[in-house]
C-alpha cells in the first residue's frame, strides 16, 4: 500500500472525527445511519506516510470541493498549476492548496493563506459572478514564495512531493466518491 494518500472525507458527527468518503459509503446503512453535513468536509493528505491535513482543517461544502477538484484534475493533466480553495464561506481567511507540476513526474502540494480578504474570497473556478479566477492565479504565481514562506499558520504542507500518476488516480477516484456522497447529503438548508 502506498504511503501517499489524497482522499476526501466527511465529518462523523457521532465520533467527532472525520471519515473518508469511501469508508462512509461502505458503512452507510450498516453501522452508520447519519447523513454528512453539506457544509463540512476534509481532505486526508499523507505524503511518505505523514498526515498533513486530516481533521485539522474544515474544507467546507463537499459539492464545491468536488467541482474544484475536477478543475484541479484537468489542470494537472495539462501540466498546469492548480489551486483548491476551502469552500468555507463564512470565514474571512481560509486555506488554499497549491498543486505545482515538477520534474520527476511529481506534483508539489503546498498550503497557503491570502491576507487580502477581497482576493481571499476568490475561487480558482468561476463561482461568484463578479470574480475572475485568473486574478487569483496571477496573484498566487507572482507572490508564490511569499505565500509559501508565511509561517503565521503554523505547521502546514509545503512543496510536498506527491507522485503525479498516484495523485491523478486519487483525484479521479475521489471526485467519483465525492459525487456519490453529495447525492446523499441534505442540502435543503443551503438553498
Amino acid at each position: 500500500m502506498s504511503e501517499n494518500r489524497f482522499e476526501l472525507a466527511v465529518w462523523d458527527r457521532e465520533q467527532d472525527t472525520i471519515l473518508s468518503c469511501r469508508d462512509y459509503l461502505n458503512r452507510r446503512g450498516k453501522d452508520i445511519s447519519w447523513s454528512p453535513a453539506a457544509s463540512d468536509s476534509a481532505i486526508n493528505l499523507s505524503v511518505a506516510g505523514e498526515e498533513w491535513l486530516g481533521d485539522e482543517w474544515n474544507f467546507g461544502d463537499l459539492q464545491l470541493i468536488v467541482t474544484e477538484l475536477e478543475d484541479v484534475f484537468a489542470r494537472l493533466q495539462r501540466d498546469e498549476v492548480a489551486i483548491l480553495r476551502s469552500a468555507v464561506l463564512s470565514q474571512p481567511q481560509v486555506p488554499y492548496l497549491l498543486f505545482e507540476p515538477a520534474s520527476g513526474d511529481v506534483i508539489k502540494i503546498s498550503m497557503f493563506f491570502l491576507a487580502d480578504t477581497d482576493l481571499g474570497a476568490h475561487f480558482p473556478i468561476k463561482y461568484w459572478s463578479n470574480q475572475d479566477p485568473q486574478k487569483l492565479f496571477a496573484h498566487v504565481i507572482e507572490n508564490r514564495s511569499t505565500l509559501l514562506s508565511d509561517s503565521a499558520a503554523g505547521r502546514r504542507p509545503k512543496e510536498l512531493p506527491f507522485p503525479r500518476p498516484e495523485l491523478l488516480n486519487a483525484l479521479t477516484d475521489q471526485i467519483a466518491l465525492g459525487q456519490e456522497v453529495v447525492k446523499l447529503q441534505d442540502r435543503s438548508h443551503l438553498i
